[in-house]
Parts: C-alpha cells; structure tokens; sequence
C-alpha cells in the first residue's frame, strides 16, 4: 500500500468539487 498514491488520491478527490464549487460561488457573484 503507497501511502503516498492513496494520500494525493485523497486530496484529489477533496480539491475537485472544492473548485466546482469557487467556480459555481464565481460566476454567482459576477452576475449579481
């Protein structure tokens, strides 16, 4: 077991919908 592979597989699955989300709190905010 890499604890290394499964810590960046982590991170990536945390990090994704953290953008999804900037991007949706973003484009919210440019068109107010």
């Amino acid at each position: 077991m890499d604890f290394y592979k499964v810590r960046s597989k982590i991170s990536f699955i945390y990090i994704v919908p953290n953008l999804n989300i900037m991007k949706y709190l973003f484009a919210n905010s440019i068109e107010d």
